[in-house]
């Protein structure tokens, strides 16, 4: 049986788990001791969301899970950053 497919985050997402906007999401990804991407597409970074997560337990940042589970419009952007 083949392996599950590992949670995979790009940069809205990264900025609806941290509940900023896409530029300040941008802005936290360059933080030494951010993980690295496992990619760089044309479409932009990807990360591996149990990287994001342990990175996030390490600095004592929290993550808003729920916002994943959530629709989001293609131009949605939190208000505050």
């Amino acid at each position: 049986m083949p392996n599950a497919p590992q949670p995979l985050v790009g940069g809205q997402e990264l900025a609806r788990l941290f509940g900023v906007n896409r530029a300040r999401a941008h802005q936290i990804t360059r933080k030494d001791g951010f993980p690295e991407p496992i990619a760089v597409l044309s479409m932009g970074t990807i990360w591996r969301l149990e990287d994001v997560q342990d990175w996030a337990d390490r600095v004592g940042r929290t993550l808003d899970l729920t916002a994943l589970e959530r629709p989001s419009a293609p131009d949605e952007s939190p208000r505050h950053g």
